[in-house]
């Protein structure tokens, strides 16, 4: 597995460049890159992806040697991944060539769906998942304290929406971390169920501390609506079946006693730098659901218009590797996933690629099922998994994502993992007793 951990690591690293920039004033770029032959790490990730995928396709298309012949889900990634590299030849040339490249890769990122680990036990998986919301709880620590330092140093500020935003010292590249605030939201909701190592579940528990947080100084509805989602229908799942009810909400208000704790401790700290968190949160709520206010679409309707317009003018494929910027004002975006891959992909790329999604979501469906009648760590590691994965339909459907390389890379993580713990309970399914 130590592809899935290089992949992960790259990214936590990427997700805090950001703010070591801000901090320290080198350049995100330098960060973001390899020495001596700058080309970004996640970049390098993909392509030994590509590589592994290349290097095993004959033998899986030719069903010899001992592989499992292509699935349909493989199969469909290939036909689109044909698709792309057609519709990259296509535009090539129409804006500049380190975008169309970038972008290029990002959607060689469907390569990290095409390998599946069937050479390893459930609970290789397992453990891989559980040092990774560790690591993500130290990071995302570590992110808060440097962002609330910035501010103090004068190297953060408030935008106008009222979100914390820090300086940084570079070409501005997106690291979304649209993908992790999720997974460690639900492995902390599940920490107290699960048998791991002691430091290992503190660490994981109190990450719901800076989670809030984020909420509080992002000014994110993203964010609150992913809180709010798990907190609704997740927790009410994660009963454990050896505890009994008063055992069960028992932790519960433990953990909601620590984090009102946390949370009051921390509320003058965030107040004397200008984050009231109760204030924020009314505002972050009301800001929401406030449809008729005229600064609640951000100007994405005329966006998407515009966008609609020039697709009409090729249904079938697109603009391809073009940029929105080339028919609206830099920075627009239509913040929809459909509008943005009907401009793009035409109406063939965007069938194939929401094909792909939907066969992915199918997988994570059965495999929350099958995890019934697992036992207690099992069942609620795989189901916090595929939470997570769903949760991902909100950034989906709602920002740029698809040529964001960095949390894409991290969500095609999440579904090559459940594809592999399905395929691995659907084959041993006679052992377990529904």
């Amino acid at each position: 597995m130590k592809l899935q951990k290089f992949l992960i690591l790259v990214y936590l690293y990427s997700l805090l460049t950001g703010a070591f920039s801000a901090i320290s004033g080198l350049d995100k770029q330098i960060l973001l890159r390899m020495p001596l032959i700058n080309i970004r790490w996640i970049d390098i990730v993909i392509l030994i992806y590509v590589f592994m995928a290349i290097k095993y396709l004959p033998a899986l298309i030719s069903n010899s040697s001992g592989h499992k012949k292509l699935s349909k889900l493989q199969t469909l990634i290939l036909t689109y991944l044909l698709f792309e590299l057609v519709q990259f030849a296509r535009t090539f040339g129409v804006i500049d060539f380190q975008s169309q490249v970038s972008w290029l890769l990002s959607t060689l990122g469907f390569s990290i769906l095409l390998i599946t680990f069937r050479e390893y036990d459930v609970s290789d998986f397992h453990r891989l998942l559980i040092n990774f919301a560790v690591t993500s709880s130290l990071v995302v620590y570590i992110l808060i304290l440097l962002e609330l330092y910035g501010l103090k140093l004068g190297v953060a500020f408030q935008s106008e929406e009222g979100r914390l935003t820090l300086m940084q010292n570079a070409q501005k590249e997106s690291v979304s971390a649209s993908v992790l605030y999720p997974f460690i939201f639900t492995f902390s909701l599940i920490s107290s169920f699960i048998k791991i190592v002691s430091y290992k579940k503190t660490l994981i528990y109190l990450s719901i501390l800076p989670i809030l947080i984020i909420v509080i100084v992002s000014f994110h509805r993203g964010t609150l609506a992913m809180v709010i989602i798990t907190t609704i229908f997740f927790v009410p799942t994660i009963k454990s079946k050896s505890n009994k009810s008063f055992k069960y909400v028992g932790k519960l208000l433990k953990l909601t006693s620590i984090l009102l704790v946390l949370f009051i401790l921390f509320s003058d700290s965030l107040s004397s730098i200008g984050f009231n968190p109760i204030d924020k949160l009314e505002k972050v709520a009301l800001f929401s659901v406030d449809v008729d206010n005229s600064n609640w679409d951000k100007g994405r309707f005329y966006v998407q218009a515009v966008l609609l317009g020039v697709w009409e003018k090729n249904i079938l494929f697109g603009v391809g590797y073009d940029s929105h910027e080339r028919y609206l004002p830099t920075g627009s975006a239509a913040h929809n996933f459909f509008v943005s891959s009907l401009f793009h992909r035409g109406l063939i790329g965007t069938f194939l690629l929401s094909w792909i999604f939907l066969l992915c979501y199918i997988k994570a469906f059965k495999l929350w099922r099958l995890s019934a009648k697992l036992n207690d760590n099992e069942r609620l590691i795989n189901r916090a998994l595929v939470f997570t994965a769903f949760l991902w339909i909100i950034p989906l459907m709602t920002q740029e994502v698809m040529w964001e390389k960095y949390s894409t890379s991290i969500q095609f993580f999440y579904f090559s993992v459940i594809i592999s713990l399905y395929e691995y309970y659907n084959n041993k399914k006679s052992e377990i007793t529904f």
